[in-house]
């Protein structure tokens, strides 16, 4: 058993400058039913300030634009799983988890969380106004497979995940990044001479993305005004693209020379 506390704070604003705000407890538990077979559990609370460019956005007067509605970002994370242990180097593991987002910034230019949100400056660095009243959550599990000799180690993991973050009507939209379903499978092998071969193949499943708003992307002057298109915020992250997945190679060869004097 692992018990933890922490706690943060700083001089930003009133809220962020007393640390019982941002009390967080944590707990992780481990059980062995038998030498092979073992639960893993936990569950805690955790906090995470706000990105600089959000404590740093300002008016056109000069004024700290989320001066008083800025809080630290918080989450509740709960996690139980099994782990098998096999005769020799292998293990087998399944794990599911749960996170509860609060206090999450909202983007109030175009009412979306800033976790629902693309890749456009504004919103990946936060650097708009926003109100800190979204809420999030995330669902799934994880499937890890590990293989570990002494020449050869192979890394498998599968995870089912769903990401939701409200927006300012407090509906559920799948966050920007809801990939559903990640593969992760790495491996390497030891060969005589000091030559090493590896390997990494990873699957994405297909992110969600807004639509253009083309019919005022299509004006003139409103996109000279944006310096880019207008996405259609009415179809938050109503579209995914298509999955993605990528093979790496690698090889090494290490080479040792004598030191001479």
């Amino acid at each position: 058993m692992s018990l933890g506390l922490r706690t943060d704070g700083n001089n930003y604003n009133s809220n962020m400058a007393n640390p019982l705000n941002q009390f967080s407890p944590r707990l992780a538990l481990s059980y062995s039913l038998t030498d092979q077979i073992k639960i893993n559990g936990g569950l805690g609370r955790y906090y995470q300030q706000p990105a600089y460019t959000t404590l740093g956005f300002k008016t056109n007067s000069g004024a700290l634009a989320n001066e008083n509605t800025a809080t630290y970002i918080g989450a509740n994370h709960y996690n139980l799983g099994v782990e098998y242990q096999f005769t020799g180097p292998m293990s087998f593991s399944i794990e599911g988890f749960y996170k509860d987002y609060f206090q999450y910034p909202i983007d109030l230019n175009t009412g979306a969380g800033l976790a629902n949100q693309g890749a456009e400056y504004s919103s990946v660095y936060g650097a708009v106004p926003v109100v800190f009243n979204g809420k999030g959550q995330a669902l799934g599990f994880e499937v890890l497979h590990r293989i570990n000799f002494s020449n050869f180690s192979l890394l498998a993991a599968y995870t089912s995940v769903r990401s939701q973050f409200t927006d300012i009507n407090d509906q559920l939209i799948p966050s920007s990044r809801d990939s559903q379903h990640l593969i992760t499978i790495t491996g390497s092998k030891q060969f005589k001479k000091n030559w090493r071969a590896g390997f990494q193949w990873r699957f994405v499943g297909g992110l969600p993305y807004t639509p253009y708003d083309l019919e005022t992307s299509a004006n003139i002057e409103a996109r000279n005004a944006n310096g880019q298109p207008y996405f259609d915020y009415e179809k938050l992250n109503s579209l995914r693209f298509d999955p993605f997945h990528q093979l790496d190679l690698r090889i090494d060869k290490n080479i040792f020379l004598k030191n001479r004097v």
